[in-house]
C-alpha cells in the first residue's frame, strides 16, 4: 500500500509538472506566434517596400532603355550622314586625282617639248659658236699673216735704217746721238705703232741705240703730247 500511495502520488507529482510543461509550452507557442505576427508583418511590409523601389528600379530602367534608344538611333543617323559624307568626299578625291593625273600627262609632255626646244636651240647655239670660233680662228691667222706682213715691213724699214749688221748698229750709237730730237720722236712713233702688245723701255735703247736718259726724255714727250701711253712696263702708240 505504501508503495502504491507513492507511486501515485509520483504519478500526480509528475502529472502537475507536465502540465505545468504544457501550459509553459502552449504560452511560449502563444508568445511564438504573436512574433510570428509581427514578423509576417514587417515581412510583408518590407516586400512590399521592395516591391515599390522595384517598380521605380523599372521605371527608371525603362526610361534610360528609351534614351539609350533614342540616343543610338541618332547615331546610327549620323553615322549614315557620315558615311555619305565620306563617300562623296572619296569620290571628289578620285576625280581630283584623275584630273591631276591628266594635267602631269599634259605638264609632262609640254616639259619634254620645252626640253626638246632647248635641245635643238642648244645645237643651233653650238653650231652658231663652232662657226664664230671658225671665223675668229681664221680672223687670228689673218691677223698673224698681217702682223707678219708688218712685222717684215719693218725689218725692211730697220735694214734700210741700219743696215744688216748688229755691229754696225751699235756702231751708229754715235751717229743717233746727232739725230733731230723730231726725227727720233718720229721713228720711235712708227716703232710702237708697229708693236702693239708694247714695247719696254730698254727694247727702245737697243732698238734705236740710244742711251736710256735721251730715250726715256723721247717717250715722256711722245707722251705729253698724247701719242704714246704706258701701261706698267711697256710703252703704246695711241
Amino acid at each position: 500500500m505504501g508503495m502504491m500511495q507513492d507511486f501515485q502520488r509520483g504519478d500526480k507529482e509528475r502529472r502537475a509538472e507536465v502540465a505545468t510543461m504544457l501550459r509553459e509550452a502552449d504560452a511560449f507557442v502563444k508568445d511564438l506566434a504573436k512574433g510570428s505576427a509581427r514578423r509576417a508583418s514587417n515581412v510583408a511590409g518590407m516586400f512590399r517596400g521592395l516591391a515599390r523601389e522595384d517598380a521605380k528600379r523599372r521605371s527608371e530602367i525603362a526610361a534610360n532603355h528609351t534614351e539609350v534608344a533614342g540616343m543610338f538611333r541618332g547615331l546610327a543617323r549620323e553615322d549614315a550622314k557620315r558615311r555619305s559624307e565620306v563617300a562623296d568626299m572619296l569620290s571628289e578625291a578620285d576625280a581630283f586625282v584623275k584630273k591631276l593625273a591628266k594635267g602631269s600627262a599634259r605638264r609632262a609632255s609640254d616639259v619634254a617639248g620645252m626640253f626638246r626646244g632647248l635641245a635643238r636651240e642648244d645645237a643651233k647655239r653650238r653650231s652658231e659658236v663652232a662657226a664664230n670660233r671658225t671665223d675668229v680662228a681664221g680672223m687670228f691667222r689673218g691677223l698673224a699673216r698681217e702682223d707678219a706682213k708688218r712685222r717684215s715691213e719693218v725689218g725692211a724699214i730697220r735694214e734700210e735704217v741700219w743696215g744688216t749688221a748688229p755691229a754696225k748698229k751699235r756702231a751708229a750709237s754715235a751717229v743717233v746721238e746727232k739725230t733731230p730730237v723730231g726725227e727720233l720722236h718720229d721713228r720711235v712713233f712708227v716703232y710702237l705703232a708697229n708693236h702693239p702688245n708694247g714695247t719696254k723701255l730698254t727694247e727702245l735703247e737697243e732698238e734705236f741705240g740710244v742711251a736710256r736718259s735721251q730715250m726715256a726724255r723721247v717717250a715722256r714727250e711722245l707722251m705729253d703730247s698724247n701719242k704714246v701711253e704706258k701701261r706698267d712696263l711697256l710703252y703704246f702708240a695711241i
